[in-house]
């Protein structure tokens, strides 16, 4: 396995950052790869005859200021748009975005959850604008299985959300086959789940 890192440090300690960890057989289908900023990359891959382009995003929260975060908006925004017709587009991270559960057609389904903010707003506007679908809003799943993130207490969950996303071109979400939170295997270390996203891509031959 191979890591692509980008990410700013602040008295030694990382403030911020984003990573792509790729197998030996992704790396070798690697045409291109961007450090964007320390909360946006992106690599391209060559795949048969096909060529995908996989954002990773790290989304400021609600403490940092509003320039912070429009900034942010605004490049992820201008990266997705970067890539031409013939480029698919996957969008992955943690976009500290709550999108609700208020069905939105071509953009939010039937099986988001309660809770909104305004990062998650935004988020709609931009897959809006880029003909994005947010993907695990389309899969059917127990609760525990949809929320990427919680916040306990004592042991005692009193907060949980949707905030780790796998967004999709829309032209391309039939490519798009599962979307899963596995809350047992990062919640040792990280108060988020980590989410699996299954994806069809073209053979080599």
């Amino acid at each position: 396995m191979e890591v692509f890192w980008s990410g700013g440090y602040e008295a030694e300690h990382a403030s911020s950052g984003v990573a792509l960890l790729l197998s030996p057989e992704m790396k070798g289908s690697m045409t291109d790869h961007v450090e964007v900023s320390d909360r946006i990359m992106w690599v391209k891959l060559k795949l048969g005859r096909e060529v995908w382009a996989i954002v990773s995003a790290y989304g400021p929260d609600s403490g940092k200021t509003d320039e912070v975060r429009a900034n942010f908006w605004n490049e992820l925004r201008d990266c997705v748009d970067s890539f031409g017709n013939n480029v698919k587009v996957m969008v992955l991270g943690d976009l500290n975005a709550r999108v609700g559960n208020t069905v939105i057609d071509g953009v939010v389904g039937v099986y988001s959850v309660p809770g909104v903010n305004e990062s998650g707003e935004k988020l709609i506007d931009m897959c809006l604008e880029q003909e994005l679908v947010v993907g695990n809003t389309f899969f059917k799943k127990k609760r525990k299985n949809k929320y990427t993130w919680e916040r306990q207490v004592r042991g005692i969950v009193v907060e949980r959300a949707l905030m780790d996303y796998v967004l999709i071109a829309k032209k391309e979400q039939g490519r798009l086959v599962d979307v899963h939170a596995f809350p047992t295997e990062a919640g040792v270390i990280s108060d988020h789940h980590l989410v699996e996203g299954k994806l069809i891509v073209a053979q080599r031959w």
